[in-house]
């Protein structure tokens, strides 16, 4: 495992994890400030990380993340209930998956900082957030869209 003050990726800190484009935008424009805002909070953290900005910094990050996800998550989920977007238990179940990984994960490195694996964390965050924003969000916007006419 590589621990708070290693990285086995050997990226430079100036490198973001998950450089904004638009790409990711999927033209509901609340949503995609809250994408723009956790893809700048994922790389905050890969910055921290790689910067070895230490356990206080990081820690700080870990739950500005968490709050924001789960923030984020609550607005997506609102606007498909009130369209009623038929696909809203799946969604939700995505988001519980992930807020519970989330969550153990961030317990992992409260418990055992040195020896938490970031670079693979890291990797699973872009991953699963690229996917849910380029796959699973579009899904819900055109019914989203077509509530607001």
């Amino acid at each position: 495992m590589f621990g708070l003050f290693g990285s086995s990726s050997g990226a430079s800190a100036d490198v973001d994890l998950m450089p904004w484009s638009t790409e990711y935008e999927i033209g509901i424009k609340m949503i995609d400030d809250d994408h723009r805002s956790l893809f700048e909070t994922a790389n905050h953290l890969n910055r921290s990380v790689k910067k070895r900005e230490g356990h206080k910094v990081i820690e700080a990050t870990f739950n500005m993340l968490m709050r924001y996800i789960h923030e984020h998550f609550a607005r997506e989920e609102q606007l498909m209930l009130q369209s009623d977007f038929p696909g809203l238990e799946d969604h939700i179940r995505l988001h519980s998956i992930f807020m519970n990984a989330f969550f153990s994960t961030k317990q992992s490195y409260t418990a055992a900082p040195r020896a938490f694996d970031f670079d693979g964390f890291l990797k699973f965050l872009k991953n699963w957030l690229e996917h849910h924003v380029l796959v699973e969000d579009p899904k819900y916007v055109p019914h989203v869209q077509a509530d607001k006419h």
